[in-house]
């Protein structure tokens, strides 16, 4: 049933007749005329009706409805201001409060349209609560007095008030705490907790902050746009602003500011500025360029920033230009510290030509870490590598530079590849920028690195908080963290003047307190110790001095103080830079003339503007009006960079949906730091054990042998054994590499005179050089060559032992230590090295022939001891094992050595040189057949056994009979049992040409060397190339010329031997 009140009259009747029937009234009616209420008729859930029952008078709306509302929490529910008089619209103004869920739910358009963007996607579910209070003024008075109008609730009373919009909502003293912690860069959950501890019976919630905050920004807009408010807040504050923009759409590109008091800082400690860009710190994804100052106290100070829109050289250019635009053109930059971004070191050489630019030296090692790392194969090298390459950025002499540099290259010889990436990428042209013996010669105040600034970015970025800010709120970050770097640097300064620690307090120190930073102090105090401990000393040498503290730091060196600690003297003044002596932020000799009289720029003005056409006239009152009001600036924002589809380029991982962490991505550096190096695999077969590595050696050497261990088969296994006997143990294959390899640099020509010519000199060398985890056979261990190598470099007798040869190698260029050590290598299966350890005493092989005639006479001494013990092995050894090594000898065309044993008589070695005179004709075939003629005039000698276990040749004399018995009786002719005899042949079309000269050569088709022995049987073809020889008669025909060809050339043969 509906009731419709038209009179106020009867409503009181009405409401007179049901009060003293007592009846319950579902609803309490309404004064209002315009009111229709219904009767509620549901289930009662709670009727708190008794709680809102008072005759209490309120002084002010507000503390009732205050009143109203704690009563309504207390019991689990919200009231709010349903409806309300104005205060002034009638007598007695009221106010009707009911609880937020109350009323009933409207049906909305299509859910499809609901949807759109713009539109909540969901509201406060209403279910019809009937409770409703009435708020009245009381007549003449102004106090107020409430009234239950329905006291009833149709639902239970909530058990918390968390998630209530309007219970959690923020009273206007919580809105100034929000405001005021917010300006200064406080984080939300860290005001909501503030908020809290105020008071203890708030429910807001972080999303309430996060409105309330964006409310508040809205606000301080006022209704201009984001880069108007920008532009008004920094002329507000005196920042001195750039910026460029796109003509076409007006959208913002760069731009630069700088806060008042940072200029002074520039202008006062304008020697050293270290530059980078930092990346994640707006949601334009524009670089930002930070530029940073030193003070005297060592406390860091932003000078500058600039938005950029790319990190081009014509955009650090503008940025650095309007940087040079606020200091003082007479104190300009003495060093700029940078990476290798070569964009920016091309503009620094443009706008401050004559400042140096150093280079970050933290970068350049991370970057040869990044890129040197997988080269090595074993941690222990790679740390030794990287502690010799900061050695060499560190070395403070060029004299040093050249001899690190000459260690290193040695050291490394077996990685090419390294040693290449750092003399091409970073020594050679940029050695100047970073190596402390160039960047010790300027004024930096012990900044080489860009970690000042890195560590700046890491601060400014927790001010930040977010990537996702415009630049509006991001310049209020830097603004925030700026304020505080200049407090902090006030601070610094005050106390250099007015405190000095108790270490201070003496003569040395009276005309430098409070006229000098207490930093500087500290860093005058460490040269005054050095010079104390050279006068206990006595090594006071000022010419050594390479004056590296002056120039780098601007206070003087230890030498220096040496005569004033002597004397007891205190330092001058003078004698410190007047960098540490500045110790305030105004630029005491900064010129104020230029900033006088702008009359002749505004006349300049006026010419133009007067000159100007109507578009220009203009374009030039909008700029003369954005000057003298920032906020009327018509700029747009930057572009937001377009989110393209898929994984962005070069990215491991997929980016986070809505990623807003400051973080920089991780360098190379740091991917690489956390892959270990991969070690070497070791060899999987099956090693191999004592009884079956003898078994592979000489039978007459076996009973001499105590212990052998084998070691792993992957091409390096003779420079493993070698470490191994050498005590580094087999890992350390690759320094025996190293080792050997500048072994044989360091004797080039004596180890080129030995092994005959340079080429086999550059052979070993590259053989030496391999680096691969598994050397293939042309990079194994080479014998006898490598053996003079072995002994040389590490001063040890070597022995060499298998069942094909048997040697023992003495050291070449050294004299012998009074205890000798000798190591033993045994080569088995011919392709294996290892480790052997002989019995004391026991017999060795003869001493390698070419240690003989090639050692030092220093090295004379070697042999003796050992001539007793080769003496019994050539007794005992087996007779196909060679005991002895080719010589070389440049006197004659061949020399014939013995080879083998010599008992036999029958087996030595002949290295016989050919030289050609004219090269015209079939060259193979004239040194074929001079090798035939030689070996048939060659006669074997008769040779004996020395004291010292070599071979000598006895002579027709008798010289050495007496001595030793000989092991050759007699000279004997060589007799050739089989010769071999070459003919070639030249095919032109169908003509077969023999023995063809050098221009027959040039026409021919294709050529066939064939190679027949004295009883005309075919011993090889050789074809190296041209038409396919289809036809067996050409084949025949060969064969049948040579065949010729060999008869004619015995009969020459035999007449020249018999003559």
């Amino acid at each position: 049933m509906v009731i419709v009140i038209v009179a106020p009259l009867f409503y009181l009747c009405i409401y007179l007749l049901l009060k003293n029937e007592q009846l319950s009234m579902s609803a309490e009616i309404s004064f209002s005329d315009e009111i229709e209420i219904e009767p509620f008729t549901g289930p009662i859930e709670v009727n708190v009706a008794d709680q809102f029952s008072t005759n209490k008078v309120f002084e002010q709306r507000n503390d009732l409805i205050k009143w109203a509302q704690e009563v309504a929490n207390g019991l689990g529910f919200i009231l709010t201001i349903q409806k309300s008089d104005g205060l002034n619209s009638r007598p007695c103004p009221r106010v009707f409060l009911g609880y937020d869920r109350s009323g009933s739910y409207r049906e909305k358009q299509a859910s499809s349209t609901r949807m759109k963007k713009g539109i909540r996607r969901s509201s406060i579910k209403r279910c019809g609560c009937p409770f409703s209070l009435k708020a009245k003024k009381v007549n003449g008075l102004d106090q107020w007095k409430v009234e239950v109008v329905c006291g009833v609730h149709n639902h239970k009373g909530s058990s918390y008030l968390e998630g209530h919009s309007f219970a959690g909502k923020l009273n206007m003293e919580q809105k100034k705490i929000l405001k005021d912690m917010s300006r200064v860069g406080i984080k939300p959950r860290d005001v909501l907790r503030t908020i809290k501890k105020k008071d203890s019976t708030n429910v807001t919630t972080i999303r309430t902050i996060y409105n309330a905050r964006a409310a508040i920004r809205l606000e301080e807009l006022g209704g201009k746009t984001p880069i108007q408010h920008l532009f008004k807040c920094r002329n507000d504050l005196g920042y001195v602003t750039f910026h460029r923009m796109e003509e076409k759409n007006k959208n913002l590109t760069d731009l630069f500011f700088s806060h008042p008091t940072s200029v002074k800082l520039s202008r006062a400690f304008p020697n050293v500025f270290l530059l980078d860009c930092t990346y994640k710190t707006n949601r334009f994804r524009l670089p930002l360029l930070s530029i940073v100052g030193v003070t005297s106290t060592d406390r860091t100070f932003f000078s500058a920033f600039a938005f950029l829109s790319s990190e081009t050289e014509v955009s650090y250019t503008w940025a650095l230009e309007s940087f040079k635009s606020v200091l003082n053109p007479n104190s300009l930059p003495l060093v700029l510290v940078t990476d290798r971004e070569l964009a920016l070191i091309n503009a620094i050489k443009t706008v401050f030509p004559t400042s140096k630019n150093l280079l970050c030296l933290w970068h350049i090692s991370k970057n040869v870490l990044a890129n040197c790392k997988k080269c090595f194969n074993e941690e222990e090298i790679f740390d030794k590598f990287m502690q010799d390459w900061n050695a060499l950025a560190q070395s403070p002499t060029e004299a040093d530079y050249n001899q690190a540099l000459m260690s290193m290259t040695r050291d490394f010889s077996l990685y090419p590849k390294v040693l290449a990436y750092i003399m091409l990428t970073w020594l050679n042209p940029y050695k100047e920028f970073f190596v402390s013996a160039w960047t010790d010669q300027y004024f930096h105040i012990g900044n080489t690195s860009t970690s000042r600034v890195e560590s700046a970015h890491a601060q400014l970025k927790r001010y930040l908080q977010v990537s996702t800010s415009n630049l509006t709120t991001a310049w209020q970050s830097f603004d925030n963290l700026i304020n505080q770097q200049h407090t902090d640097i006030k601070s610094s300064f005050s106390v250099s003047r007015i405190k000095m620690p108790h270490v201070y307090n003496q003569i040395f120190y009276r005309e430098l307190c409070g006229l000098v930073s207490i930093y500087a102090l500290g860093k005058i105090e460490e040269q005054k110790e050095l010079a104390e401990s050279y006068q206990a000393s006595n090594m006071v040498d000022a010419q050594k001095c390479k004056h590296v503290i002056r120039r780098s730091l601007g206070i003087p060196c230890a030498h220096e103080l040496v005569i004033y600690v002597k004397e007891g003297r205190s330092l001058p003044l003078s004698m410190i830079h007047d960098h540490w002596k500045r110790l305030t932020l105004v630029d005491e000799s900064s010129s104020k003339e230029l900033f006088k009289d702008i009359a002749p720029e505004f006349e300049m003005i006026i010419a133009r503007y007067i000159k100007s056409n109507q578009h220009q006239k203009v374009e030039i009152k909008q700029k003369l009006r954005e000057i003298a009001d920032p906020a009327s600036i018509q700029m747009k924002e930057p572009v937001v960079p377009v989110k393209q589809r898929g994984r962005p380029k070069g990215s491991v991982k997929r980016l986070p949906k809505n990623s807003k962490s400051t973080k920089r991505d991780p360098s190379a550096f740091e991917y690489v730091e956390k892959i270990p190096i991969r070690k070497d695999k070791k060899c999987t077969r099956r090693m191999l054990g004592f009884s079956e590595i003898v078994s592979c050696l000489p039978v007459s050497l076996s009973n001499f042998i105590q212990h052998a261990i084998d070691v792993a088969g992957d091409g390096h296994c003779g420079f493993r054994a070698v470490a191994g006997l050498m005590g580094m143990g087999e890992e350390g294959w690759r320094k025996v590499r190293i080792d050997l390899a500048y072994e044989l640099q360091k004797h080039r020509e004596q180890y080129a005179n030995l092994f005959g010519d340079l080429q086999r000199v550059c052979e070993l060398t590259k053989i030496l050089r391999c680096e691969e985890v598994h050397a293939s056979p042309q990079f194994w261990m080479s014998m006898p060559d490598m053996g003079h190598l072995i002994a040389s470099y590490y001063n040890v007798v070597l022995l060499h032992i298998s069942k094909e040869q048997c040697l023992t190698f003495l050291p070449l260029w050294s004299q012998p230590p009074t205890i000798h050590k000798l190591i033993a290598l045994g080569y088995i299966y011919k392709n294996h090295f290892v480790q052997l350890y002989m019995v004391e005493n026991a017999p060795i092989p003869p001493i390698a022939c070419n240690w003989t005639k090639y050692h030092d006479p220093i090295a004379d001494n070697w042999a003796a001891p050992y001539a007793s013990r080769i003496k019994f092995l050539t007794q005992v050894i087996e007779p196909e094992t060679i005991i002895s090594e080719m010589p070389k000898d440049e006197a004659s065309p061949w020399l014939l050595e013995p080879w083998m044993d010599p008992k036999n008589g029958d087996t030595f070695k002949s290295d016989p040189d050919i030289y050609s005179l004219d090269a015209d004709g079939a060259l193979f075939d004239a040194a074929l057949l001079s090798a035939v003629a030689a070996f048939s005039h060659l006669h074997i000698p008769a040779v004996s056994l020395n004291d010292d276990g070599r071979f000598v040749v006895v002579s027709e004399h008798g010289e050495g009979k007496q001595a030793k018995e000989t092991v050759n009786k007699e000279k004997r002719k060589l007799a050739l049992n089989c010769i071999a005899f070459s003919l070639t042949c030249l095919l032109y079309k169908k003509y077969i040409l023999a023995d063809p000269t050098t221009e027959e050569e040039s026409i021919m088709e294709t050529l066939v060397t064939v190679l027949l022995d004295s009883s005309n049987q075919l011993v090889s073809l050789y074809k190296p190339g041209g038409p396919v020889l289809a036809y067996t008669s050409a084949v025949k025909d060969y064969i049948a010329l040579t065949r010729h060809r060999v008869k004619e050339l015995q009969i020459i043969l035999n007449e020249a031997i018999c003559d």
